[in-house]
């Protein structure tokens, strides 16, 4: 491949090896070869990276180097080189020979934090370091603003600044607008709204989009490797492709305790669709395809607004709306681990601010009934200290005294997602990663299990939701359709309330 210099790397390191094979080298010789030894690491640290990729890997890299698609999937296992590949042999690879005054390059995470140790470290390490704006560092990456300059020549030689911009799908979508880009790095994408946008950006200026990610989300899927469009590229990278850079035994450690479904996931990189899910019915595609919708700016007219808590150690207070046409929506959510009841109350009054609410506005507003338990380290519930921050609830109905129990009050959820009644927009990341992976308890064999019990893990914002639309005012609590999970299964054992308090004593 062009521009590449693993032969000069290669001699160089032939070189350091005749020397470490000589009975007495000069103590000059080994300075140099050290010296040496270290301007690669720094400078040829992509070139390095080819001389360790397997070949799957180069082939993907040189299509995108070639020009040959606009869109490139790189899509597999974990530690299957997919992130290292994109990050090092592709947008790194551009950035350091392609780049030019004037270019700017999006790279983009899941989160801030994901940013600052995935993304911002990659580059740092991949690239000559002193052609940053900026020094890179573990604890905030390249600053809270999280753009960076990186210098670069043009054809005639001529030095200048290219910017190299950080974002994550926490931010605003307005974020994703107007501004023409060269190049995109999206590392484990999840929202399908984000992908029309970056075609946009990259309109103008011919640009490319490198997608690296688990294989889960089924609209990568749908929109890349089943769209027949030859722009497209969706490779499959598996964790044995990359095993000649892991140390030994490290596959196997890595499948111990998975499930038939996750090892398919995680270790063959397979899209898989999880068995016993409590809500198999729910689609993460956008409406009208799925039952995920683009976050509107504004609230619906004539809507009904709900505030629905699961607090505890991990604590989902959930916005809910009803429209006129009695379409229900998960509208917004705060979704904290750890914080104070003060620090969880000062951000759902922002949230509630953000759509010009306030909590006497709202139709309702309910808790978990554990919310009243006590605990021997305080003589305050959490109802208590949520009312002394100015959020009054009342208690939710408990699902021993719903008819039929949590089964009942899922079947009903199921009932909504399945008459498309249910929605939930995209900025509720957490609610859709629950929607999505809540199950019930499985055996040794991958069964649901006989007694039929829902896991008491990634369940919060599903308990609010399933709370909200089971005792909806006005609505018909009867279960309009059966949907058994488990076979022959007649009887349902009674909610275990232990398992909440995790932590609270």
């Amino acid at each position: 491949m062009e521009s590449l210099a693993t032969a000069q790397i290669q001699e160089i390191h032939s070189l350091w090896q005749e020397v470490q094979r000589t009975e007495d080298p000069s103590s000059e010789m080994l300075d140099l070869m050290e010296e040496a030894q270290a301007l690669i690491g720094n400078e040829a640290a992509i070139d390095l990276a080819f001389l360790t990729a397997s070949q799957k890997q180069k082939d993907l890299a040189e299509a995108f180097w070639n020009n040959e698609h606009d869109v490139i999937g790189w899509v597999g296992a974990n530690r299957s080189g997919k992130s290292w590949g994109a990050g090092r042999l592709c947008g790194a690879r551009w950035i350091r020979d392609r780049g030019y005054p004037g270019a700017r390059v999006w790279c983009i995470a899941q989160t801030y934090k994901m940013s600052v140790a995935g993304q911002q470290r990659e580059l740092w390490e991949a690239l000559p370091q002193k052609n940053f704006s900026r020094v890179w560092n573990e604890e905030i990456g390249f600053g809270d603003k999280c753009v960076v300059r990186y210098r670069v020549r043009d054809e005639g030689g001529k030095s200048g600044w290219m910017v190299i911009n950080f974002l994550n799908e926490q931010q605003d979508m307005n974020v994703f607008e107007t501004v023409a880009t060269d190049l995109v790095w999206w590392d484990e994408a999840q929202k399908e709204s984000l992908f029309g946008r970056l075609l946009l950006r990259i309109l103008d200026r011919d640009g490319k989009i490198l997608i690296s990610t688990l294989p889960q989300e089924v609209w990568l899927r749908m929109r890349i490797e089943e769209s027949q469009d030859p722009r497209y590229r969706h490779v499959q990278f598996t964790t044995f492709d990359n095993e000649r850079n892991l140390p030994s035994g490290k596959i196997q450690a890595l499948a111990a305790g998975l499930s038939p479904e996750e090892y398919r996931m995680r270790i063959l990189g397979e899209y898989v669709t999880l068995s016993g899910l409590c809500f198999p019915e729910f689609t993460n595609l956008l409406r009208p395809d799925g039952h995920v919708q683009e976050t509107p700016p504004e609230l619906p007219e004539d809507c009904r607004t709900f505030l629905f808590i699961d607090p505890g150690v991990h604590t989902a207070v959930l916005l809910l709306v009803v429209n006129e046409d009695g379409e229900k929506f998960v509208w917004d959510e705060v979704y904290t681990q750890g914080p104070r009841v003060d620090a969880v109350c000062d951000r759902v009054f922002a949230m509630l601010k953000s759509w010009k609410l306030k909590p006497e506005q709202l139709v309702d507003i309910a808790m978990d009934p554990q919310g009243w338990a006590l605990t021997p380290s305080n003589e305050l519930t959490l109802a208590d200290e949520y009312s002394r921050e100015g959020i009054h609830a009342r208690r939710w109905l408990r699902t021993r005294d719903y008819g039929g129990g949590e089964r009942a009050m899922i079947n009903i959820v199921r009932n909504d997602l399945k008459n498309n009644m249910l929605f939930v927009n995209d900025r509720c990341v957490n609610t859709i990663r629950e929607m999505r992976s809540w199950r019930w308890v499985m055996d040794e064999r991958q069964k649901i299990d006989i007694r039929e019990r829902t896991a008491r893990t990634d369940n919060h914002a599903c308990d609010c939701v399933k709370a909200w639309i089971a005792e909806r005012p006005g609505f018909d609590t009867a279960v309009i359709g059966v949907y058994d999970t488990a076979d022959d299964l007649d009887t349902f054992d009674d909610e275990d309330t232990t398992a909440w308090q995790e932590g609270l004593v």
